[in-house]
């Protein structure tokens, strides 16, 4: 792999296990920095994008949405 291959598979996903792609990652003194920046801010959003859904929040969707198909649809002209 090569270092343009590899910095758009970087850019694809980060996380790849490909053999070539790890070998580059740790066999390349231009792109591992680069690459290790990447991988660092993939796991900070991964941590920020992890949240607990509230509990029933479906089944309060699911609820609301029902109710809403129960209202008169109001004109506004």
């Amino acid at each position: 792999m090569n270092c343009a291959e590899f910095e758009r598979q970087l850019m694809i996903d980060p996380a790849c296990s490909e053999s070539a792609f790890l070998s580059h990652w740790q066999n390349c003194m231009r792109c591992k920095p680069e690459a290790d920046k990447v991988w660092h801010m993939n796991q900070q959003i991964k941590k920020l994008l992890a949240v607990d859904v509230p509990p029933r929040l479906s089944s309060r969707i699911i609820a609301e949405q029902k109710k809403r198909r129960k209202r008169p649809i109001r004109r506004l002209f």
